[in-house]
């Protein structure tokens, strides 16, 4: 995946973040797209054990495009969900880029640890 970012021509974008003024998309993701989102990925029923999580997060840049959604079973999610907290906390502080905090996010496997 390559993910999707938020942009000015967005429909969901509701303004500029942190001191490098990145382009910030609010929440909207309907149960149609996650539903199709996940039928794209193989997942016809238990919907229940995965959630559609964003790639990139919205928090750092990530849009709502389904090219920026993926299934994750719930407890990976979390996981990943952690990692992204600590990231988005670098981006507010101004000690990572967007662009670090996107490849440390891409590279997420590598900074959890899975149980």
């Amino acid at each position: 995946m390559t993910g999707d970012l938020c942009d000015t021509a967005d429909h969901d974008f509701d303004g500029f973040r942190y001191e490098e003024k990145i382009p910030h998309c609010k929440r909207n993701v309907s149960v149609e797209t996650k539903r199709a989102v996940a039928h794209d990925f193989g997942i016809f029923d238990n919907y229940h054990d995965f959630e559609i999580d964003h790639y990139i997060p919205l928090s750092i840049g990530g849009s709502n495009e389904p090219a920026n959604l993926w299934p994750l079973p719930v407890p990976v999610a979390r996981a990943k969900c952690e990692l992204e907290g600590k990231v988005h906390t670098q981006v507010v502080k101004g000690e990572i880029s967007q662009a670090e905090a996107i490849e440390r996010v891409k590279s997420w496997k590598n900074f959890i640890n899975l149980k």
